[in-house]
């Protein structure tokens, strides 16, 4: 009796081929070859999904399989990569190297899937097993070792197909340990999509019908060339969109870090680490592009020029997005534009911008350094504003720096000057208490800080702040003098 769902005229499945499956006093119910191929095992929904993926695979087995050879069994696996072909592609490698096995009487075919396991992709391996050591399912994979390359695992899914594998494996071994030639041929053997003849490994052509194939080169070159691109040409637009603005956070990162840096040294030393990490980016994109352009996926010569002119566009498009940035390094810079300057001879007082006239120590950021005649001293310093900070987060900031202040932070306007004003005291290094009087001036049109301070004996401060505040009403602008 014939099956009625239409698998009749696919290629026929005989579990059986090998001998019976079953061990001594074990019943195995494995339907004979005229049957769907289906086991017992399997669930209703595992039995549909299965005849699809016999359908699915009916044509490349008819193109493949030599006169004469038969199938055993059909099974989804997943090929268990070596670990520089998952790198890259974390836990996820499975969806990328999703296979059909095929179980014939002269070989272990390998198909890959795509499509969620659903369609025939283009790479196809054999293992004829007359060139295997050994053929075991373990207790995760099944394995195939060759007399010569390297050892294959594959995982199988569905507990029914690790059964059959078990049992098929001895039986394999037992029947073809005889015919293996004296002189052994390096395995997996691989098969052209178009006409299933054999072809080199990761070939670029098919010499029997002259198919040509994504050239691994040109994968590579696009990967360099452009973000992404390696992987869009080798027909994975996700992974391309995922590569594509991976790159272009990286380069606004970095091209944000040079625009805003301050010096040469720090310039280099963001460049370079850029220059690594793009390193390190591209040679992921180009290994996953090279990965998948190795698949044998037939390519029109046309298809391939457009993706050359791409190439090109893309290649001059990148190297501007590098450059801009590095020819641009520390434009974002807010550099101090003009300091403030004294004119408080009346009033008893001396100094200016030059640090070779300065009586007491050079801060950092300090600008002038202002001394009365009886000794007071005013120390002016200034501070850019960073890229993204504000004037009003100015005062939250003095209020966690302050040590002990006398008193709320206030506002003030002197003249043409305006800003924040701070009282606190702190120990002097002799051991006494001092209190600082501390005015900051907001330069708001270059976004700029300009700190001023002085300090006195507590029972001295309020003199001190008025003889200050006399000074900056003598206040003047001009422009900065380094």
């Amino acid at each position: 009796m014939q099956p009625t769902d239409g698998t009749a005229q696919l290629v026929p499945l005989n579990p059986e081929l090998f001998g019976p499956l079953g061990q001594p006093g074990q019943v195995v119910h494995v339907p004979p070859a005229t049957a769907t191929g289906d086991s017992s095992g399997l669930s209703p929904r595992q039995r549909s999904r299965r005849t699809e993926l016999r359908a699915a695979l009916d044509g490349t087995l008819r193109r493949l399989l030599a006169e004469g050879e038969q199938v055993a069994w059909i099974a989804p696996a997943v090929h268990v990569p070596r670990l520089l072909e998952a790198f890259g592609l974390g836990i996820w490698y499975r969806h990328f190297f999703r296979v059909a096995l095929v179980f014939t009487d002269r070989r272990l075919i390998e198909v890959m899937l795509e499509e969620g396991g659903r369609r025939p992709g283009t790479r196809t391996l054999s293992f004829p097993w007359a060139e295997a050591k050994h053929v075991r399912h373990g207790p995760l994979s099944l394995i195939v070792a060759p007399r010569r390359g390297r050892t294959q695992k594959w995982r199988l899914a569905v507990r029914a197909d690790r059964k059959i594998a078990t049992r098929l494996a001895p039986l394999v071994v037992e029947r073809v340990a005889a015919t293996a030639p004296a002189e052994a041929r390096s395995v997996p053997i691989w098969h052209c999509p178009s006409c299933a003849a054999e072809v080199a490994p990761k070939a670029g052509a098919c010499a029997a019908c002259g198919t040509s194939f994504r050239s691994r080169g040109q994968a590579i070159g696009l990967a360099f060339a452009f973000p992404g691109a390696g992987l869009f040409y080798t027909g994975h637009p996700v992974l391309g969109v995922l590569d594509l603005l991976g790159e272009l956070v990286l380069a606004a990162v970095i091209a944000v870090l040079l625009l805003a840096s301050s010096a040469v040294s720090e310039t280099l030393a963001i460049a370079a680490g850029g220059l690594l990490l793009f390193a390190l980016t591209k040679l992921e994109s180009a290994h996953l592009a090279d990965l998948f352009a190795s698949r044998t996926t037939p390519e029109d010569p046309a298809h391939r020029q457009g993706w050359r002119r791409f190439a090109i566009v893309g290649a001059a498009l990148s190297a501007f997005v590098i450059a801009a940035p590095l020819v641009m390094a520390g434009a974002l810079v807010n550099r101090i534009d003009r300091d403030l300057v004294f004119h408080g001879e009346d009033f008893g007082w001396s100094g200016g911008l030059d640090p070779e006239q300065w009586q007491f120590s050079v801060n950092e950021g300090q600008r002038s350094e202002w001394v009365l005649d009886d000794g007071q001293s005013v120390f002016v310093s200034a501070f850019p504003l960073a890229p993204f900070e504000s004037f009003s987060s100015v005062r939250a900031e003095l209020e966690q720096s302050a040590n002990d202040p006398l008193g709320p932070i206030e506002e003030f306007t002197i003249g043409t000057l305006s800003g924040l004003r701070l009282r606190e005291r702190y120990d002097s290094n002799d051991g006494g208490t001092l209190i600082q009087v501390w005015y900051v001036v907001f330069d708001r049109a270059n976004r700029d800080l300009h700190s001023i301070i002085t300090h006195a004996d507590p029972e001295l401060a309020d003199a001190a702040e008025a003889d200050l505040r006399d000074l900056l009403e003598t206040a003047e602008w001009v422009a900065a003098a380094r």
